[in-house]
């Protein structure tokens, strides 16, 4: 590689000094394609090696009309990490390579994706993200994907262990549309909504499902679709609900007082829940005991999950109706085993009689 460089520096000098301009100069080739073009045949890699052997950074500089658009480089007074930044490795700092704790780190701050992943191939093996972490035989909680807020607060992790994955915490929802009246200012969270009409998002996608919906308007209403949430801000009119998993349902006192495991269903307030207190469908279970006040509203946390209740007391009353048949069978069964041994006993009684009369 020495002879490179010195090969390198010595073409530089002979240019200057002869004050010529070229518009490729080649090392190693006499055919350059390039501005600059490198080219070895030796066992010795091609390469170029930058050396700061002072305080400052080996760097280099990428420009535009004599703007530095980016600059990649060791950063000395940051641990010797790499960086990619704009004037300076540290300046907007865009990419950090860690080799003593091999790590990467991505620096966004833009209002979109700090990292796009692009595999297109028209196949299903085209894939796009591949995680190998934690343990060789993972008995333990293995964290895969850890999320955090703008300033670092932790929000949830993907995990796993012994062959199953785990989200934490954990809520599933659905995209739907409000009633343009609506769209801008959305409802509160824990809004129970029901669904106006199911449409495709994209014609060509059979599983593309979203739902028009509305505050829930009837009591034990049979088309509950979930609670709002919020608002996606990035599109015109599109909502999310929570359908599964951790969350809220705002409550009243229509259906009683609430238990932890009651079932929650809509009330006669629109867009509010209560507890069930009859067959009906459901939207979830309650995760906390409630003693309401006159006519209040609760945000009551609960496990969203879509599914039909059965009243026990309903259940109990027809119960008691097949005993009571059961019963009711039995005596009658009863009387008619009575009136057959009767009949037969008159049967056996008028025996002789029929034998003298026949004399």
């Amino acid at each position: 590689m020495k002879h490179i460089t010195k090969l390198l520096i010595i073409s530089f000098i002979t240019l200057g000094l002869h004050h010529k301009t070229f518009a490729q100069v080649g090392i190693g080739t006499t055919s350059p394609t390039e501005i600059l073009d490198l080219e070895s045949s030796s066992a010795i890699q091609t390469a170029i090696d930058i050396n700061c052997t002072g305080a400052g950074d080996a760097i280099i500089h990428f420009q535009l009309s004599g703007t530095a658009v980016y600059t990649i480089g060791v950063d000395n007074s940051d641990g010797d990490k790499f960086k990619i930044g704009t004037t300076a490795p540290e300046t907007g700092t865009i990419v950090t390579v860690d080799a003593t704790n091999t790590t990467v780190e991505l620096d966004g701050n833009a209002a979109n994706s700090t990292l796009t992943v692009f595999n297109d191939g028209n196949n299903t093996n085209r894939q796009g993200i591949a995680v190998q972490c934690g343990e060789d035989n993972p008995v333990g909680t293995n964290i895969a994907i850890s999320f955090a807020d703008g300033d670092g607060t932790a929000q949830g992790d993907i995990t796993f262990t012994a062959g199953t994955v785990s989200y934490n915490a954990f809520t599933a929802g659905h995209n739907a549309s409000l009633p343009e009246h609506d769209n801008t200012k959305g409802y509160a969270y824990g809004t129970l909504l029901c669904i106006e009409k199911i449409k495709l998002a994209n014609d060509s996608l059979a599983r593309s499902l979203e739902y028009d919906v509305c505050p829930c308007k009837e009591k034990y209403a049979s088309n509950i679709l979930g609670a709002y949430s919020n608002k996606r801000t990035n599109q015109k009119n599109l909502h999310q609900v929570y359908v599964l998993g951790d969350g809220h349902l705002l409550v009243n006192n229509q259906g009683g007082n609430i238990k932890i495991g009651d079932a929650i269903t809509s009330s006669s307030v629109d867009g509010i829940g209560m507890r069930a207190d009859s067959s009906c469908v459901i939207i979830g279970y309650a995760q906390e005991n409630y003693n309401f006040k006159a006519g209040e509203n609760y945000l009551l946390p609960v496990q969203y999950g879509l599914g039909y209740y059965t009243n026990p007391d309903k259940i109990s009353k027809l119960e008691q109706k097949i005993l009571d048949l059961e019963k009711a069978q039995k005596q009658e069964y009863a009387e008619l085993l009575l009136q057959i041994q009767a009949l037969k006993k008159n049967q056996e009684e008028l025996k002789p009689n029929i034998i003298l009369g026949s004399k």
